[in-house]
């Protein structure tokens, strides 16, 4: 289980990321 947390971790940690990504792409495109 710990794994299993520790991926889980991992993956919030690249979907945050992600977005993040996505909002400054979206940012530059306005501009």
């Amino acid at each position: 289980m710990r794994i299993f947390n520790k991926v889980h971790e991992l993956f919030n940690k690249v979907t945050f990321i992600d977005r993040i990504y996505n909002i400054i792409i979206d940012e530059s495109r306005c501009n």
